[in-house]
């Protein structure tokens, strides 16, 4: 086998020298009995670093580096002992002793990175002034010391409070820079952010944190404001509406069926908004509720052949079908389709599917929230991350989630 040093200048992947000095101490010990490890260490390394670069297979591994059998291995060793999240921390201790900096941030950063949190929650939330959450009065004063900071008093109800009461994130324990991280990244990512993700990249120590941490999100993005102007759609616009299932198919499965599929109902606004529901059935009476509370009548709406929807199209000021089972897709030169809603699904499958593998029946109400939420905010209507990001963290407000409240709250 080649040099150390001739094989570090094979791939830009490639530990350097002084990446390996610093790593190899976290490695695991080789045993005091038994065979020693014939492996070079540094190179099962190089390939996992190669295989995360290059996104290609396991087997794909070139073969100047170990079986790729033994590197994947390792691998599976190294995630079970958060190897990785080691590497990370101390490769960012080198950049930071590189800059001339201290190799960890001091308890001040941090504690200065809560501190323009909070007043960045607090100018979205207040605006106008500081308002008492108990009984609204603007009669309130900061109350000062280091363990009563971020608090207020009422000087009317004489109720303490911070910018968490009274919101989603209210009792909480994470910090609250790690919550508008949090929002952003729900926020911007097309497709969603997995708990697990979102544990690695906060540096939250547990999933379930993660998973609540989410949900509570998921509940701020909850906005039925258009049920306030009548309902999705209008005169002279167009309101779509169409059926889905959600799960895995028994194909897919080696030993046992998959949990029988769930269906969904959405009503997609063209060049609008959108709005999902989880119903038991698809029936003309469960579907009918969905879209008379949610649809203004002076739409147009489209749908597919499906049987339930002739009677409910009547009470609505024009009703267009097209015959998928005829592979019919568009009628009346492009007039008459349900493509809009067709292409919201292929996203919320592909986020289901690609990031969160599996959704209980149970919680997949709040999944619809969130696809439902960034969809109707999506880039195309003139809202990017940022304004998405803030819409967020100004629906926080009035919304409380508790882990023991009732699951289909």
């Amino acid at each position: 086998m080649a040099d150390i040093e001739k094989k570090t200048k094979r791939y830009p992947t490639d530990l350097t020298d002084e990446e390996w000095e610093r790593i190899r101490p976290f490695l695991p010990k080789p045993a005091a009995k038994g065979r020693k490890p014939s492996v070079d260490m540094r190179e099962v390394l190089n390939a996992i670093r190669y295989v995360a670069r290059a996104g290609c297979g396991w087997r794909m591994l070139p073969k100047d580096f170990p079986p790729w059998r033994t590197v994947y291995w390792w691998f599976r060793r190294f995630m079970r002992r958060f190897l990785f999240e080691t590497i990370h921390d101390v490769a960012l201790m080198i950049d930071r002793e590189r800059s001339g900096r201290e190799a960890s941030p001091s308890a001040g950063v941090i504690d200065s990175q809560s501190v323009k949190a909070r007043e960045h929650i607090e100018a979205s939330r207040w605006p106008n002034g500081v308002a008492c959450p108990f009984c609204g009065s603007f009669d309130v004063h900061r109350m000062g010391g280091k363990t009563q900071a971020g608090m207020f008093l009422c000087n009317d109800c004489r109720d303490k409070f911070t910018c968490r009461t009274g919101t989603v994130m209210e009792r909480s324990h994470i910090p609250l820079h790690k919550w508008l991280f949090a929002i952003h990244l729900m926020a911007s990512s097309k497709k969603g952010v997995s708990a697990h993700q979102l544990m690695r990249n906060l540096g939250i120590g547990s999933y379930r944190t993660a998973w609540f941490l989410a949900h509570r999100i998921r509940e701020a993005m909850v906005d039925d404001s258009h049920k306030a102007t009548g309902g999705l759609g209008g005169a002279n616009k167009v309101v779509e509406v169409d059926e889905t299932f959600v799960g895995g198919k028994a194909k897919n499965r080696a030993y046992r069926e998959p949990a029988p599929k769930k269906a969904v109902v959405s009503l997609v606004e063209r060049e609008g908004r959108v709005h999902s529901r989880h119903v038991a059935d698809v029936t003309a009476k469960t579907v009918r509720e969905i879209i008379v509370t949610n649809a203004n009548r002076a739409s147009a709406l489209m749908t597919d052949d499906a049987a339930i929807y002739p009677a409910i199209g009547r009470e609505f000021a024009g009703h267009e079908t097209v015959n998928h089972s005829a592979n019919e897709y568009a009628r009346f030169g492009g007039f008459a389709h349900v493509n809009t809603a067709e292409n919201f699904y292929s996203i919320l499958k592909r986020g289901i599917t690609g990031i969160y593998h599996s959704v209980s029946e149970t919680h997949l109400h709040r999944y619809l929230r969130e696809f439902d939420f960034r969809y109707s905010n999506r880039s195309g209507l003139g809202i990017e991350d940022a304004e998405r990001a803030a819409k967020t963290l100004r629906g926080v407000e009035g919304k409380r989630l508790t882990y023991a409240q009732p699951l289909n709250a």
